[in-house]
């Protein structure tokens, strides 16, 4: 549930501190252009969604099923199976099978922090972003 909560929270601050408009000037600015890498999309994750929505994505498998290992502490084959679908959600690297998108709470939330530190150092960042971007990637 800390992941979820911290998901969230994440969430939070890039919709209210990051807000970008449509139109064809913020398109231009390469800080805004990372910003919807996070908010709106991004190529390679699952269905092209942002990075945020990805990570939230998994985290929320990783925690449903953290959930279903908990529901019975007498079966240990159920328990075992369930952590396994936990640790893909986290990262598809180490267990490869399992629900969730395939792409990682790991890698979608590294993919955050990247893109808003990159937003941040962008040339036109504004000083709410440069201000906001330590909030949210850390």
């Amino acid at each position: 549930m800390h992941v979820k909560f911290g998901l969230m929270v994440l969430a939070t601050l890039a919709v209210s501190s990051l807000a970008v408009t449509q139109d064809t000037a913020a398109q231009a600015n390469p800080a805004h252009n990372h910003i919807g890498h996070v908010a709106d999309g991004f190529r390679g994750t699952p269905d092209g969604v942002g990075l945020l929505d990805a990570a939230i994505a998994e985290a929320g498998v990783a925690a449903q099923h953290a959930g279903f290992a908990a529901r019975d502490p007498s079966n240990l084959d159920a328990m075992k199976r369930h952590m396994g679908h936990v640790l893909h959600a986290l990262s598809p690297e180490e267990v490869e099978n399992g629900p969730g998108a395939g792409y990682g709470v790991v890698a979608a939330a590294g993919g955050v922090a990247r893109h808003i530190d990159l937003a941040a150092s962008s040339d036109g960042a504004s000083d709410a972003v440069k201000t906001h971007a330590n909030h949210v990637s850390t």
